[in-house]
């Protein structure tokens, strides 16, 4: 009886394994991006040259951003030819444009937002900028990103205003801007959230 048992259990073993793969590789892979996967419950906008956070950059004349490989991750690699706008001319901005969802201006209206940037450059020698605009109803100003050549996050917040209630929403937009002509940003991600409390 003892005998059967055992080769019963030799036989199925590989089974066993299939099945015992199949049930924990899930929790395994909800590791892997779960940042990302809270993120999105919460509201937020992410950019990246991940499927499908790929989608949000604009071209323009001021900028060029195509993804590609760097230390083992695709990543955004971003030239901006023009300097950021300063003075008068700050709403005419010159950058890399992600433009996101309407959706999100509803869900950071009248809200406090975290904007992170991920990433590197070369060549920036700490004029790297960025803006979080919201349309005619104002921005962040330009902010400082000391990005350096070795990868790094920035943050910044900003308080979202509350639209009037016969104004549409408009797209929110992140720009950045290296600041030097010749400078390389490689950008892994950004992420715009609600901030904590």
């Amino acid at each position: 009886m003892l005998r059967k048992l055992l080769w019963a259990v030799l036989l199925l073993s590989p089974l066993l394994l299939v099945l015992g793969w199949r049930l924990f590789a899930p929790a395994m892979n909800l590791q892997v991006g779960s940042d990302e996967a809270l993120a999105l419950r919460q509201g937020a906008a992410i950019a990246s040259c991940e499927a499908p956070f790929d989608t949000y950059y604009k071209e323009s004349r001021a900028a060029t951003m195509s993804c590609g490989i760097r230390e083992g991750g695709r990543t955004m690699i971003v030239e901006t030819p023009v300097p950021a706008g300063e003075g008068r001319d700050r709403l005419r901005t010159k950058g890399a444009n992600w433009i996101f969802n309407s959706r999100h201006s509803q869900n950071f209206e009248g809200r406090t937002v975290r904007v992170e940037i991920i990433g590197s450059c070369e060549g920036c020698e700490g004029q790297a900028k960025a803006i979080y605009a919201t349309g005619n109803r104002g921005n962040s100003g330009w902010q400082s990103i000391d990005l350096k050549p070795d990868r790094q996050a920035f943050t910044f917040e900003y308080d979202v205003p509350v639209l009037p209630e016969e104004e549409e929403a408009s797209r929110p937009t992140l720009i950045l801007n290296s600041g030097v002509p010749d400078a390389v940003m490689y950008i892994d991600r950004i992420l715009i959230v609600e901030a904590a409390e």
